[in-house]
Order: structure tokens, then C-alpha cells, then sequence
């Protein structure tokens, strides 16, 4: 009896977790639907079913006094700028699947060291998939970059990086939420 008993309030305790209230969103009752819902409202351009978001990103501008970090025998002291635009793309499908596309492109620019200039190049396609306590993103991604491995390696690498990802998304309650993540990079 004692058994039945556990096992009934362990249903319970599921059922509840299932179909317990939750904060309604527009999007699905999950905190990343909401996120997602934010993201495609707040794009500032619509063109047909597509709206879109631009900036144009200034980094790391400024005066180096050396930017091998001391790793060659005199200073070799700089002014650097990185610059270019962020691009981001949407297409949402009836609130339920939004397709989003991302493009980032910068230039490194070094006034006298011409060696060092570099384009890198970020690239991510996602498809989100919106239920009442599910969301689901698959996607991938490019990475083109000229980076320094690191302050005690005077040598710079090509990353080159496929990125595939997902992620599922299960909203128990208001206040609890479980994720399985998956990422893979070549």
C-alpha cells in the first residue's frame, strides 16, 4: 500500500510539473521564447516577412605601448581599431519557428604595423522552434579569425571553425527550467 502510495504522489508531483501555472508568454511558455519574442520585436527594420537589425561596432581603439606584450626586444608601441557592422536576420513563421541569421564581420586595423591588419569574419544560422514548455535551436556557425595564441607565444593563428549547435529546453515551472545543450566544433 505504501508503494502505490509513493508511486501515485510521484505522478503527481509530475503531472503538476507539467501542467502546473506558469507565466503565459506570447511566445510559448518559456523564458527563452519570451527572449526570442524580444529579440524579433525590438528589430528595427522590417523588409516583407523579414526584419532586421544593424550596427556598426568600434572595439579595442586606442594607444599600445607594445602589442607583442614584451615579447620582442624593443617595444613596438601602436594605435589599433577594430570596426565593422553586426548584422542579425529574421524570419519568423507564425510565432511558432523563427529562422535567424547573423554576420559579423570586423577589420583589426594597426596605423604602422601593416603585418598585423587582419578581416575576421563571424557567421551563425539558427532555427528556433517556439512551443508552450518547449523550445528547441539548432544551428551553425562559421569563424574566420586572425588571433593571437596567446601573450607568451609571439604567433598568430587562422581560426577557421565549424560550429554546430543545439539546444532543447523544457520549462517545468515559472521559477524551473532543464536544458540539454549540444555544441561541436571543427
Amino acid at each position: 500500500m505504501k508503494i502505490r502510495r509513493t508511486i501515485f504522489s510521484g505522478l503527481g508531483v509530475i503531472f503538476l510539473l507539467f501542467l502546473g501555472q506558469g507565466r503565459a508568454f506570447a511566445w510559448g511558455n518559456t523564458w527563452m521564447g519570451a527572449a526570442l519574442e524580444q529579440m524579433v520585436t525590438a528589430a528595427r527594420w522590417k523588409v516583407g516577412a523579414f526584419k532586421y537589425t544593424a550596427a556598426f561596432r568600434l572595439d579595442n581603439a586606442g594607444y599600445d605601448s607594445d602589442i607583442y606584450f614584451g615579447m620582442m626586444a624593443n617595444p613596438v608601441p601602436d594605435y589599433t581599431i577594430t570596426a565593422g557592422p553586426d548584422i542579425q536576420i529574421f524570419l519568423p513563421l507564425k510565432k511558432r519557428i523563427v529562422f535567424d541569421v547573423s554576420e559579423s564581420p570586423r577589420y583589426i586595423f594597426f596605423f604602422d604595423t601593416k603585418r598585423e591588419r587582419a578581416l575576421n569574419n563571424t557567421f551563425a544560422g539558427r532555427v528556433h522552434f517556439v512551443f508552450d514548455r518547449f523550445y528547441i535551436q539548432a544551428g551553425g556557425g562559421l569563424i574566420d579569425a586572425k588571433q593571437r595564441l596567446s601573450t607568451e607565444v609571439n604567433l598568430n593563428a587562422r581560426l577557421k571553425q565549424d560550429d554546430l549547435t543545439g539546444l532543447i529546453l523544457w520549462q517545468a515551472s515559472r521559477e524551473t527550467s532543464f536544458a540539454l545543450q549540444y555544441r561541436r566544433a571543427t
